[in-house]
């Protein structure tokens, strides 16, 4: 049995370390624009636009208030970003937010990762 060593050049995005094939993509993508972050460590938001479902049996889903724990990015958008967010507009390197809130339903401290335009700045307190 012979073993096959196979070696593969990539080149990376100086903005979101992205990985590409070829170099010409991996410049496209190192000059796309940086959105502007929208939310700090420790705001106050919620998801009032896309409500969560918790349980199978949570057939209405439910709106959360809390509050962001970690900002990762900037990230290259995914096609579902792109075409639902930014409606096909020009490609920009996006933020994503860990927001950590307690759910209503279950009554359970969890976190979830979203986009800025899934969320909204709030002013008021969250029961954590």
């Amino acid at each position: 049995m012979r073993v096959i060593v196979k070696r593969q050049t990539f080149w990376r995005c100086g903005v979101c370390k992205t990985d590409y094939c070829n170099q010409s993509d991996a410049v496209m993508c190192e000059v796309t624009p940086i959105e502007e972050q929208e939310f700090q460590l420790g705001d106050r938001v919620t998801n009032s636009l896309e409500p969560r479902i918790c349980s199978p049996t949570d057939d209405k889903g439910y709106t959360f208030k809390g509050r962001v724990r970690r900002v990762i990015g900037p990230l290259c958008p995914d096609t579902e970003y792109w075409n639902k967010w930014l409606g096909g507009r020009p490609k920009v390197h996006v933020f994503q937010y860990e927001v950590g809130y307690k759910c209503p339903v279950c009554k359970k401290k969890k976190t979830a990762l979203y986009f800025g335009p899934e969320l909204e700045k709030t002013n008021e307190e969250d029961k954590q």
